[in-house]
């Protein structure tokens, strides 16, 4: 899988559907006493913050996944790609609420990943975490790695840059190099052949910094007038530059600190490197064979041999506190209902029946409100706003199509792109929803 840059979280934007067929269980409530009952969890899943196919130290497949639940990214799952046998490795830090945002699949069959202030490594070979170290705030929007082998990271919100060597064991925190009045995202860092480390940053406004290792200098290479809304991107090249765009038609040859303008490149030779962000999928096992799916909902493997064709279905487990409930609220056919994050599930608790029914949302429910006979949701990406009549069959919510429960009414971007509130209007016929532009 080549070099992965330049994309928003999958969880953002991917429209998820409602299924016809829901998941419906009795609960298992437990009575604890003095009038408190447990009836269970909401979204007893995780989702995943990157999946690499790789190779154990006895040269069998394994499929790594960064596990995350309401917790954060709370450890590294190792799955054998033969048998489904999974085991479980904590992370070697508290993931206090924070999870990868980017990953890195090294040379040297390690992979890698930084959040919450921490840098770490996980040795497949090994079977363990072999390295974790403090760092400047916060997590790694985009990794890469160097001609010698050099990890590199470069975080959220103001451009903190870290190396880690694997041969030598340093790792090298050189601070915020690029301090803004606004958080910035960098999906995109590469490094030419002569050691010089680039990455672009959005989305407020675009630019590409270019820093040099031996004097932990940073600079800017977009003058004011290229910058523009949204981010800017840098490609490596098997050439050995670096290339930019500022996000809007300004391309850039970048080698040695310098930048040169030119036109768009009519193609990229990408050097091959195994990163990108939380939706890192990388499929491909050394020895030819490929990893098709890795469902953490169904706990569901498919690996496939290209050179019979075969497929197989592997079963395999983990432990999880349950996914992240955004909001929840009584629904006018008296259940409990709302939804979960990461991954995105609707859920709904009948105290009558003691019943659950849980299915796929349409993206993340951040705030939810019931008026009169009718449920409201405020989602994001893009502040959408649903309407749920309880009392029909559900149907597949698809945007402009009139026949849907939930029927998708509006959306708020770019005002409202991150709802936080939604409130019904005691009239009966208002909704007041108040969010973030982020």
């Amino acid at each position: 899988m080549a070099w992965v840059c330049g994309f928003k979280s999958i969880a953002i934007f991917a429209v998820l559907l409602f299924t016809i067929a829901a998941q419906m269980a009795f609960a298992a409530t437990e009575d604890l006493g003095k009038g408190f009952l447990d009836h269970g969890v909401a979204g007893p899943v995780s989702g995943h913050r990157g999946i690499v196919a790789a190779v154990d130290g006895e040269g069998r497949g394994v499929v790594l996944v960064w596990l995350f639940d309401h917790r954060g990214g709370y450890a590294l799952l190792l799955i054998d790609a033969e048998t489904g046998k999974s085991e479980e490795f904590p992370m070697p830090f508290p993931p206090g609420g924070d999870c990868p945002y980017s990953s890195i699949l090294s040379s040297g069959n390690k992979f890698y990943t930084h959040f919450n202030s921490h840098f770490v490594e996980f040795d497949p070979a090994e079977r363990a975490f072999t390295f974790f170290q403090k760092t400047a705030p916060q997590m790694a929007m985009g990794m890469t790695e160097d001609d010698n082998g050099v990890i590199w990271s470069v975080t959220y919100p103001q451009s903190g840059i870290v190396s880690f060597n694997p041969r030598t064991r340093e790792l090298k925190d050189f601070g915020h190099v690029y301090k803004q009045n606004w958080a910035q995202y960098q999906r995109c860092v590469a490094a030419d052949d002569e050691g010089w480390i680039y990455f672009g940053i959005g989305y407020t406004a675009s630019q590409i910094i270019a820093f040099d290792p031996t004097t932990g200098k940073a600079k800017p290479i977009l003058p004011e007038g290229e910058r523009v809304k949204g981010s800017a991107s840098v490609h490596r090249d098997m050439d050995g530059k670096v290339y930019g765009c500022s996000g809007g038609d300004s391309w850039y040859e970048l080698y040695r600190g310098g930048a040169r303008k030119i036109g768009k490149p009519e193609r990229i030779n990408a050097k091959p490197i195994i990163t990108g962000s939380q939706g890192l999928f990388h499929g491909d096992f050394p020895d030819g064979k490929k990893l098709k799916a890795c469902d953490t909902l169904d706990r569901v493997l498919v690996v496939e041999d290209p050179k019979t064709g075969d497929a197989r279905r592997l079963t395999f487990n983990y432990k999880s506190e349950g996914a992240h409930i955004m909001g929840l609220a009584a629904a006018p056919d008296e259940t409990i209902c709302g939804g979960t994050a990461f991954p995105m599930r609707f859920f709904s608790y009948n105290p009558k029946t003691d019943q659950w029914t849980k299915r796929e949302s349409y993206g993340q429910w951040n705030t939810v409100a019931r008026q009169g006979d009718r449920f409201f949701v405020g989602g994001y990406g893009g502040g959408f706003l649903l309407e749920w009549d309880p009392s029909r069959e559900q149907v597949g919510t698809e945007r402009g199509k009139d026949d849907c429960n939930p029927l998708y009414l509006t959306e708020g971007a770019p005002t409202i792109n991150r709802p936080d509130d939604l409130r019904a209007h005691r009239d009966g016929k208002t909704l007041i929803r108040a969010g973030a532009r982020g």
